[in-house]
């Protein structure tokens, strides 16, 4: 059965002591296993797509097998043959990830009926004779020093997140291994005029809080690997064949549950309309201790949110002061101490339409409101002074 199904029906199961149990068809995870074998069953890890007749490779774990971090796939079967390779088709070195390759006895002839996808995913011999023809199997793997093989993700479900390439099997990896969860997956969903984001999904312990668990992960994962949004299930959707139905996994609500503390001011009210608005949260939803990130910011949208806050409210704000802030309240609360200690007034384009600046202006306007106070990075402007006024 497949490690889902087994979660489901493991503590239903009335077999008599040192049955083997064989599971595959998904990655198991290692508290799964240890649960299986802590029921007196001997557990089997079968590992092989349909296209090389269903099952590659095979591990036992019995009674007194040490796991190790990771469960692993095992070895090939007799007449099988792996290759892990790289973008280039070439094999990596010992312990580094490539794609999984099979060939050998059970190697399927290809799909009826559809030449391109059979060109796609069985890919030819090399010329030399050294690989024979094999299927891609879009499984990203490493062999490890004992010769056995170790299952990382799948390369269709990497995502790039503020330009980083992020395995999600790899953040899995890290809230399965917190105590109190038992299953978890991680997707990316790109909302409506807002960048590609994380999102978690686990099972775990009814007490377990979201909050809590996305603060455990900000102490072991940088930044952009930990989710905008984590969301507890008593189970995972399942399709017909007993495997996980990633499209019907529930949306996020990263509002749900939140206490808002309600705006002091006419300026705290419109700040926080601007964060609900540029996050695609609705009107009213965001209070004036929500922080930015929290709801899904990135400094992607935070260089947004000052263009926004200068444009339509005439606040100087640089992207320091959000990445220093973060809500509202803290926000507000500084540009007031700012005025008081006579900040510069903006200057404040009044054409009929906004400037939009080149990819490279950009890029420089993003590292000069970063870093501060520097002169290395300059933006061309043409101004036309209509009045001069004394200020002193």
């Amino acid at each position: 059965m497949t490690p889902s199904v087994c979660d489901v029906l493991l503590d239903r199961l009335r077999h008599a002591e040192g049955t083997l149990l064989l599971v595959g068809g998904e990655s198991l995870s290692r508290e799964l296993l240890e649960r299986i074998r802590s029921r007196g069953y001997d557990a089997v890890n079968m590992y092989g797509p349909t296209e090389t007749t269903i099952w590659s490779t095979s591990r036992r774990y019995g009674h007194a097998d040490e796991i190790g971090e990771t469960v692993s796939l095992g070895v090939p079967f007799p007449g099988e043959q792996v290759h892990i390779l790289d973008g280039n088709m070439h094999p990596v070195p010992l312990g580094a990830i490539g794609e999984l390759f099979i060939g050998g006895v059970g190697l399927a002839r290809g799909y009826l009926n559809q030449p391109e996808l059979t060109r796609q995913r069985f890919v030819g011999a090399s010329g030399d004779g050294s690989r024979p023809r094999l299927y891609r199997t879009g499984d990203l793997v490493r062999l490890r020093a004992d010769g056995e093989l170790e299952f990382i993700g799948r390369n269709d479900f990497q995502v790039k997140i503020r330009g980083h390439r992020i395995e999600p099997g790899e953040i899995e990896a890290v809230l399965t291994a917190h105590p109190a969860v038992t299953t978890a997956v991680v997707l990316a969903t790109t909302p409506p005029g807002r960048p590609a984001e994380l999102v978690g999904y686990y099972i775990g312990a009814p007490d377990l809080d979201p909050a809590a668990l996305t603060r455990h992960l900000r102490g072991l994962l940088p930044a952009y690997l930990v989710p905008a949004a984590l969301v507890p299930l008593d189970s995972l959707p399942l399709t017909i064949s007993g495997k996980l139905n990633r499209a019907a996994l529930p949306a996020p609500d990263l509002v749900a549950g939140r206490t808002q503390t309600p705006p002091r001011s006419g300026l705290d009210e419109k700040v926080a309309a601007l964060f609900a608005r540029l996050l695609g949260h609705p009107e009213g939803s965001v209070g004036i201790d929500d922080d930015f990130f929290d709801l899904g910011g990135n400094s992607i949208l935070s260089m947004k949110l000052a263009g926004l806050l200068g444009r339509e409210l005439r606040l100087p704000v640089s992207l320091n002061d959000l990445l220093g802030t973060r809500t509202v309240r803290r926000l507000v609360d500084n540009l007031a101490t700012a005025a008081g200690g006579g900040a510069p007034i903006p200057l404040v384009s009044t054409g009929p339409d906004p400037q939009l600046l080149s990819y490279a202006q950009e890029r420089l306007w993003f590292i000069e409101q970063f870093e501060g106070g520097t002169t290395a990075y300059n933006l061309p402007l043409v101004l036309e002074v209509g009045e001069l006024v004394d200020l002193g």
